[in-house]
């Protein structure tokens, strides 16, 4: 894409230089910010409406008819102040993290009934001036982004007031020039949208043939001739005929969980790691972003059960409840009572456990034993100690576990490169929106192929 002839200084660091004809504003001088005061309340006093709340503002690009609105209550003068309109832009004012505020959304049409909720602005521009569409994607910019990042308030809980919104400093370019790049910006958008969506079909797809692939090899065995047999239990149906129906206490030495205290933390180069539920994914322990705890602590808490490699990480709270990863390196550390912490006998292989918990039989298993505790729902350890699993021998354990390793290996690689593709093109897409709403590519002589 060619750029313009002629630039000039913008007089503004973070836009750098701008297209000769285009001029710099702040948003007050061309737009009116408002902060809503809808919340979720409902009163039978007042008017029945549809809400744009914070989510549906932060997930979506586009605010029309078909967006799953709640339905909540508001004054007949909120109504008129709040009105979702054409061509409004709603942004995310209010979030626990700076990386959530300013996240722009394009009402595209006027809704009759609906109102924009709390915790967010509504930017209505000057429609001479300014188009909606081009503040919409204007606002998508990383550096904008920064610039609201910068200027928040607060330290656990980030805001901007509305002087940091009407101070941000607008590019004022010719009205059919920002139709232009709004039109380019919507086509581009639209392709790079379509094979992003391809890319994550593909990702649930394999998703799916990965979780299919373990449930059938622990559950079922790799040889499709065995003779089966009925487990009694609904949710596994038949096993192999020669496999036996354990419980998990019975596999393994011990079951239990981590300190059900927060300990007090010391400085890295002056304790032992203290792993906690976000440090185990399925298959995998992530060594970083954890505590530490003194090494007075830590002989403690491990002078009965010390872990080991070779132990099994299971998550007991969370999302992600019933996530298990093997200890696969020797290492000294501690656990929170967020991990289930096991250790199997020489009858069950850890990593043929691993891949238990893997199955949608343990998932469910999981789901059935979480009690609620502390405001969230965490996996009880009783329950995971009358698991019944169906044992294989200790030969064909080892067979499925091979198999399993090779055959998610290459599932796991083919979703990465799709996760890869995937964020390289959100940066494309990124730059593209970038580049035109700045100036830094021409795209007045733009034409949309005739075959699109």
């Amino acid at each position: 894409m060619k750029k313009y002839d002629v630039y000039k200084e913008s007089g503004v660091d973070w836009i750098d230089k701008i297209p000769e004809n285009w001029n710099i504003a702040k948003l007050k001088y061309n737009a009116n910010i408002s902060f809503s005061s809808v919340d979720r309340h409902q009163y039978e006093t007042e008017r029945r409406v549809e809400i744009c709340h914070y989510p549906d503002a932060y997930k979506n690009e586009v605010i029309d008819e078909s967006t799953n609105l709640s339905v909540g209550s508001c004054t007949q003068n909120e109504f008129e102040k709040f009105q979702l309109k054409k061509d409004q832009v709603i942004i995310t004012k209010d979030s626990e993290s700076a990386n959530d505020i300013g996240v722009p959304t394009y009402v595209l049409k006027t809704l009759e009934n609906a109102v924009c909720g709390y915790h967010l602005a509504i930017i209505e521009t000057n429609k001479n001036i300014l188009s909606g569409k081009y503040i919409f994607r204007y606002l998508q910019i990383n550096i904008v982004k920064t610039y609201f990042e910068l200027n928040s308030n607060g330290v656990t809980r980030f805001g901007l007031g509305k002087p940091t919104i009407m101070n941000l400093s607008v590019p004022i370019i010719p009205l059919q020039e920002q139709n232009k790049i709004n039109t380019y910006l919507d086509h581009k958008t639209t392709i790079i949208d379509a094979l992003i969506d391809k890319k994550e079909l593909l990702i649930k797809k394999l998703q799916a043939q990965r979780q299919a692939i373990i449930n059938e090899a622990v559950t079922k065995g790799l040889n499709n001739n065995a003779k089966m047999k009925s487990s009694g239990i609904e949710w596994l149906g038949e096993i192999p005929e020669h496999w036996d129906m354990v419980k998990l206490t019975w596999l393994t030495d011990f079951i239990t969980c981590g300190l059900a205290a927060t300990p007090k933390y010391v400085e890295d180069n002056e304790g032992v790691p203290f792993l906690s539920a976000q440090n185990v994914k399925p298959g995998r322990i992530k060594l970083h972003k954890y505590r530490f705890i003194s090494k007075e602590l830590h002989q403690k808490l491990t002078k009965i059960r010390k872990p080991q490699k070779g132990d099994l990480l299971v998550t007991r709270v969370g999302a992600g409840i019933g996530e298990a990863a093997v200890v696969d390196i020797d290492f000294e550390f501690s656990v929170y009572v967020s991990l289930t912490h096991i250790r199997t006998n020489q009858k069950l292989l850890s990593t043929f456990l691993m891949y238990f918990f893997s199955t949608e039989y343990a998932k469910n298993l999981a789901l059935e034993g979480t009690v609620e505790g502390g405001g969230q729902g965490n996996l009880n350890v009783k329950n995971v100690e009358n698991y019944r699993i169906a044992l294989p021998t200790l030969k064909e354990q080892q067979d499925i576990v091979k198999f399993l390793n090779s055959s998610t290996k290459k599932i796991d690689e083919a979703i990465r490169q799709s996760q890869d593709s995937i964020k390289k093109l959100k940066s494309y897409r990124q730059a593209i929106i970038s580049e035109a709403v700045t100036g830094k590519i021409d795209v007045r002589d733009w034409q949309a192929p005739k075959n699109n």
